[in-house]
Parts: structure tokens; C-alpha cells; sequence
């Protein structure tokens, strides 16, 4: 029932409530109707109103389910080419597709889109242009930040409708609303084909009102720069890529990663990039000292998980460090270059103290390295570590208890994760056995070290590996696509060699200029994981909107529930912006985001609300 009808409704009701009980107190006064009886005619009335106001208030404004002119809305929308989703798509560790995202179902076979982040509550609907015969059956799917589809522990799965086929081809639109669930993170767009071959085109997917976007200042995707780094001390000196304990093997790599270092700054500056570099204890430390020196011997460092000898079985994990400094020893020590680093803008996160094992460590072994590591950092006024890099891909059998010594000394998100677990290449994940820790997609991009070596033959895996700039610049263009989230990663040493080096100079640049162009934000992890975080809490309370005309007004309220400020936040509509308002004063439009339903809206305060009011021209 209409808003309209409800409306009338509640007035006819209410005037014949208001006749009723009247001519019940002229009657109850005269003495011809019982008091009883006269109450009983005010609490049917009253009961009545409250139901009718009640379902007034309940309705939404517009249901585009039961829109009788969808059908004319979304023939005009159909050619404008807004779209929340990428053309469909042969889906690998890349998304390609045809010139106009055609692709074919055959009879029992299915199509389900890419994730897209969305919120509880958030209203969809969504067009594509049919041919064939049997039935195509639309659907939308739910997922929880694990990307746990329904009827697998996931949210639910909404069957929109069946639509028989011709051979004319035809417009099918439908509509869909998130259930009101906290763990509702992404929808996919789900067609199965029934009887018969479909050729599906043009699917697309829009929002029903103001969508606040994850990325800032009007950016489509985030994309991450993060190393392994090392000294002698770390993988180098630790490597089951090793065939035998060699010292000075050590020492030249960890020289390289210093050289490694070097070159990285040089690029990131040209690019004014800010990355990640995942340190172990030694790259922290200036120096060291017999007087407070701690060497452990750890038992999983074995042949039965890949080492070439038993060599640490019998000798402490530290026993080469050569108790100098970074002047004497400048392999061992990286000290000063934290500072260089952390000076560039540069961002310091843990790979554990002493290249750990995490798989075969226990979780108390975790806690104390994770423990020194902090320490070191504090010394050099690095707080706030919220991601981790497992060394060596190690996380494969690493279970809660693991990951609640992570998250007991601050981590919210890990990398590098066993390759077989790394299930998305644009979209956090969830790490299996973690209690919902999130997982940052990475790539390594260019050749890998001896450490990735004995990864790969221990069973680990390398991850995803490009290797090339146009493999690179098509993964920068599918997460712009996607709007979603990933990240390149290497050792520094891998820029020693001089087509490493040249690639990851050339991406960086490819990736600056998509970044200036205004689609791509490129940001240390900590930075993107904590956007995410930030906007997964954002409350977005949109007011009904009117039915669809040429140009329809949407209104929002957006709340920052956060403690910490959130700027640049973004939103989008289906369709091109002519006017908008926010908190009540007119905003400055960028033609080239509002021709695309996208405005900047500001930084919200901690706490704060702000209405948003856009004039959408059809």
C-alpha cells in the first residue's frame, strides 16, 4: 500500500473515530449507552490509529519492486552507463570481457558478478539485456566480510524473479535491499539459466539512494606498495632457500636490501608514494649488546620444515649477530634506515623480530617475539602497528590462538598469507581459524628471492605473481574496475637487479598517473585497512526517496560513529549530479565527478552527522 493510501486511510479513520465517540458521550450522558461500552468504542479507535500510524511510518517511500514505471526508468538508465559493477567478466587472477560484456549461459549453468561493498540496509537495482530461450532466474547474494555466500554460514540469498525467454531479446530489471544484518559486507549479482542458452549483455547495477564510497576524494580503488625487509639477520642469514649455513651469503643479501632501500626511496619520492615495509628486529635495532642479548632455539627450524640442515637446531637463532652497529656492521643493523624511512613518510610494520616461523611456532614463542619487536619500534617512535606480513607465507595451520596473540598486540589485518587461503585478488578477506581477521590481497610483483623459492618448493606458495608491466598496469586497471583493494610487494633486494628495478620504477609511475587522474588511492596498508575499518562503522541513514522522475531529489544523513576524523568522504548516486547540499549549504560540483554521480563531501567530524541533499538529473 502507497504512502498516499495509508495516508487517507488514517484520515478516514480518524474521522469516523472522532464521530463515533461523540455521539458515544451524548449517548453515555442521556444515559442510553453503558460507560463500559463507551470505552471500549475509544480503545478500537485509538487501536486503529496506531495501526494505520504505525504502517505509515514502517512504509518505505518507494518500492522499486512495485514500481509500475521501473520498466520506463531503467530502459533510460539502461544507456547511461552508471554502473556498480564491471562488464561481466571470465573471472582468473584478472577480469577481462567483451567490448560490450556480453557473455552466454547455457541450460543449468550460472553467472555470479564480482563482490561489491555494501552496508545493511542499502537498496539496489539492476538491468541487463536478454536473448534465448528457456528461463533466466536473477538473483542477489549476500555475503559477510568472509565472503561467506548463503547457505554456507553467509547471509541469505534473494531470488528476484524468473523471466521466460524470447528471441527478440528483452530488458530484465529488478531490485534488491541488504538484509538489516551488521555483517552484511558485499552483494553479487547472481543469474542462472534454466532450459535453454541465454546471451547476457549490459548487466549493470545501481544503488537506490546516496552511496557513501570506501575510497577518498572521489577515487575508485586503493592500491598498496609493501616490502619484506630484511637484514642479514632476518630471511637471509634464517632462509630454508639456503643449501647450508652460510655467513657471508647473509651479509651480501642483507647489503642488497640496503641497496634495495635506497633505489625504493628514490622511486617513491619522484612518485610521492608513501609504502609499507614489513621490518624484522634487527632493522630497528643501531646497534646490539652482549648485555642484553637473547637467543633462543627454536625447535621447528628443521629439515622436516624445509631447512637444509639441522644446523639451528643445535645453535641460537642470533648467534651470528656480530654485537656492532650500523657503521661497523651495516649488513646486520638497519636502525639508521628506519629513520631514513620513517622520515620519507614511509610506513613501519612487523614481520616478526626474528623471521618466525609462525606455523611451526606456538602462540607463547609469537607473543615474546611480537614483544621484542615492539620494544625495538617504541625505541624509534614507531606505536600503532595495526598489520602484520607472516614470514615465509607461514600461516597455513595457524589457528585462533595465533591470531588473538596478533590482535593482542594491536594487529587488525594480516598479509602474505599461505597462497592457497589467498582467495581474492581485489577485496579484504577473512584468514581461516582467525576469528574474522581481515586479509590484505597481495601480488608480488617481479622476481622472487631464494626465500620465495623455499617457500614454493615447501608448499607455501609465492601468492600471485605478475611479472611484466602490462601484467602490473592490467592489475592497477581491474582493481580500478572493480573498485576494490590490493597491493605489490617484493623484498627490497629484488631491485638490485636492474629489470626488477626498472619494472617497479615504471608501475610505480603508471600508478602515480592513475592516481593523479582522481581513480586510484595509493596509501600504506595501515592507512587503507584503517579507511576500510572506518567506513565498515559509518552509519548511512537515507531518507525514502519520491518516486523516479527525469530528476529526483535524495536525501541522507551520514554519521561518523568513530573517534577519529574521516576525510574526504565521498558519495555517489545513479545518475549526474545538477545540484547538491550539504549540511544545508550548496556544494561546488567537479563536473568531471558529478557527471559521473560523485561528490566529494568533506571530512565529517568524530561523532558528527552531516545531511546530504542531491539533485540527480536522469
Amino acid at each position: 500500500m502507497s504512502n498516499t493510501a495509508i495516508a487517507l486511510l488514517a484520515i478516514g479513520l480518524f474521522l469516523v473515530g472522532v464521530v463515533a465517540i461523540v455521539l458515544s458521550m451524548r449517548r453515555l450522558r442521556r444515559g442510553k449507552l453503558s460507560a463500559p461500552f463507551a470505552l471500549g468504542i475509544a480503545i478500537v479507535f485509538i487501536a486503529a490509529v496506531s495501526i494505520v500510524f504505525a504502517m505509515f511510518a514502517s512504509s518505505p517511500g518507494y518500492d522499486p519492486a512495485k514500481d509500475h514505471d521501473l520498466a520506463a526508468r531503467e530502459a533510460r538508465l539502461y544507456a547511461a552507463g552508471f554502473n556498480l559493477l564491471p562488464l561481466p567478466t571470465q573471472q582468473g587472477y584478472y577480469y577481462r570481457s567483451s567490448a560490450d560484456g556480453s557473455f552466454v549461459l547455457s541450460d543449468t549453468k550460472s553467472y555470479t558478478g564480482p563482490p561489491v561493498a555494501t552496508s545493511a540496509g542499502e537498496q539496489f537495482h539492476f538491468t541487463y539485456m536478454v536473448t534465448g530461450t528457456g528461463t533466466i532466474t536473477s538473483a542477489c547474494t549476500w555475503e559477510n566480510q568472509a565472503h561467506i555466500e548463503s547457505g554456507a554460514g553467509g547471509i541469505r540469498q534473494d531470488v528476484t524473479g524468473a523471466t521466460n525467454l524470447g528471441s527478440n531479446g528483452q530488458l530484465v530489471y529488478g531490485a534488491c535491499s541488504a538484509p538489516n544484518d551488521p555483517a552484511v559486507a558485499y552483494l553479487r549479482v547472481a543469474l542462472k539459466q534454466a532450459g535453454g542458452n541465454a546471451t547476457i549483455s549490459h548487466l549493470r547495477l545501481a544503488d537506490d539512494n546516496i552511496r557513501v564510497e570506501q575510497w577518498p576524494g572521489g577515487r575508485s580503488a586503493a592500491l598498496a606498495f609493501s616490502f619484506d625487509w630484511e637484514s642479514a639477520m632476518g630471511g637471509p642469514i634464517h632462509s630454508r632457500g639456503m643449501s647450508g649455513h652460510d655467513v657471508q651469503f647473509g651479509v651480501t643479501q642483507g647489503m642488497a636490501m640496503r641497496q634495495g632501500v635506497t633505489t625504493l626511496l628514490q622511486i617513491f619520492a619522484q612518485n610521492s608514494i608513501s609504502a609499507t615495509f614489513y621490518a624484522t628486529g634487527y632493522n630497528l635495532l643501531d646497534s646490539s649488546s652482549k648485555a642484553t642479548f637473547q637467543n633462543p632455539i627454536y625447535s621447528w627450524a628443521s629439515p622436516q620444515n624445509g631447512w637444509a640442515t639441522d644446523y639451528w637446531l643445535k645453535h641460537g637463532w642470533y648467534s651470528d649477530d656480530p654485537f656492532g652497529n650500523t657503521t661497523t656492521d651495516p649488513a646486520w643493523y638497519f636502525g639508521d634506515q628506519t629513520t631514513s624511512l620513517l622520515a620519507a613518510g614511509q610506513e613501519i610494520a612487523t614481520h616478526t623480530f626474528g623471521h618466525l616461523y609462525v606455523r611451526g611456532a606456538t602462540p607463547d614463542q609469537l607473543d615474546a617475539d611480537l614483544s621484542r619487536w615492539q620494544t625495538a619500534a617504541a625505541a624509534k617512535g614507531i606505536t600503532d602497528v595495526t598489520t602484520f606480513a607472516f614470514p615465509w607465507r607461514s600461516s597455513n595451520s595457524v589457528d585462533q590462538p595465533f591470531y588473538d596473540v596478533l590482535r593482542k598486540h594491536g594487529i587488525v589485518a594480516v598479509t602474505r598469507l599461505y597462497e592457497k587461503d589467498l582467495r581474492f585478488a581485489f577485496q579484504f578477506g577473512v584468514a581461516p581459524k582467525s576469528n574474522n581477521m581481515m586479509v590484505v590481497p597481495d601480488f608480488l610483483l617481479g622476481s622472487g628471492s631464494t626465500e620465495e623459492t623455499a617457500s614454493k618448493l615447501a608448499g607455501e606458495g609465492v601468492g600471485l605473481n605478475v611479472q611484466s608491466l602490462s601484467q602490473a598496469t592490467t592489475v592497477i586497471d581491474d582493481d580500478i574496475l572493480l573498485g576494490g583493494v590490493t597491493s605489490f610487494w617484493n623484498h627490497p633486494l629484488a631491485l638490485v637487479d636492474g629489470a626488477n628495478q626498472q619494472l617497479w620504477s615504471s608501475v610505480a609511475a603508471y600508478a602515480a598517473q592513475q592516481r593523479d587522474a582522481g581513480k586510484l588511492w595509493i596509501a600504506p596498508v595501515g592507512a587503507i585497512v584503517a579507511r576500510y575499518d572506518a567506513m565498515r562503522q559509518m552509519k548511512i541513514i537515507p531518507f525514502p526517496p519520491g518516486a523516479p522522475t527525469n530528476k529526483r531529489t535524495l536525501i541522507t544523513d551520514v554519521n561518523n560513529p568513530t573517534t577519529q576524523p574521516i576525510s574526504d568522504v565521498t558519495i555517489s548516486v545513479d545518475g549526474t549530479i545538477s545540484e547538491a547540499l550539504i549540511g544545508g549549504k550548496p556544494a561546488t560540483l567537479v563536473p568531471a565527478l558529478a557527471q559521473h554521480g560523485k561528490l566529494v563531501i568533506g571530512t565529517i567530524a568524530p561523532g558528527a552527522t552531516i545531511r546530504v541533499t542531491v539533485t540527480v538529473q536522469q
